[in-house]
């Protein structure tokens, strides 16, 4: 199950196997939907106009109506985030990272990885994503910016704040890293066991 939330909490979109469903904050439901596989990955934008959710090879799109947006068949999906700009949907598989616009049209990607998951500043210039120890910087436009590597555990779990400025990371040996916008290492915690989920604030 996964789940996320409009900016100002108003919409909550969840999943459960291979059904996506919108919510409002009182917990009316108003539409499911199906990807097409187990979902994997879901998004809404910060003003809840717009779903995103992958599974199986499937991505989708829809309005806050339950229109449908936009279609596409892709390798096998890992995580899909909406860009807080509506601009682009960014997605990992198993063979590469993808930008499409919101009608799933290719943009750019770069299929030397296979990341773990993607985080997005508010802005949307700064794509985060991690595989293996390392973890890489993008540009909205989709230049690499940088690439860390943290010799240790493997990156579990990934959070970039709202404002772009601090990256944190959670790690199978129990290791939590915070970096600043440049990769930067900051600080490292030690959770105790495997960090499986990490959050940041918004700045």
């Amino acid at each position: 199950s996964m789940i996320d939330m409009s900016e100002d909490g108003s919409y909550i979109v969840t999943s459960q196997g291979q059904t996506v469903r919108l919510f409002t904050r009182q917990g009316i439901m108003l539409w499911d939907q199906s990807p097409g596989g187990t979902v994997t990955g879901l998004s809404i934008s910060p003003d809840a106009e717009i779903v995103v959710a992958g599974g199986g090879r499937t991505v989708q799109s829809w309005y806050n109506s339950g229109a449908g947006l936009g279609r596409n068949t892709t390798d096998t999906v890992q995580d899909i985030k909406l860009s807080p700009l509506k601009d682009q949907i960014i997605v990992s598989t198993s063979k590469a990272l993808r930008s499409y616009n919101l009608s799933y049209v290719p943009n750019w990607y770069d299929d030397n990885i296979s990341p773990g998951g993607i985080e997005i500043s508010g802005d949307g210039t700064g794509i985060v994503i991690p595989y293996g120890n390392r973890i890489r910087m993008y540009h909205g436009s989709g230049t690499l910016l940088w690439e860390q590597q943290f010799p240790g555990g493997q990156i579990l779990c990934l959070a970039y704040s709202r404002d772009g400025s601090t990256i944190v990371a959670g790690r199978d040996d129990g290791t939590v890293l915070v970096l600043d916008r440049e990769g930067t290492l900051l600080a490292t915690g030690n959770a105790g066991y495997w960090a499986t989920s990490v959050g940041v604030s918004e700045n």
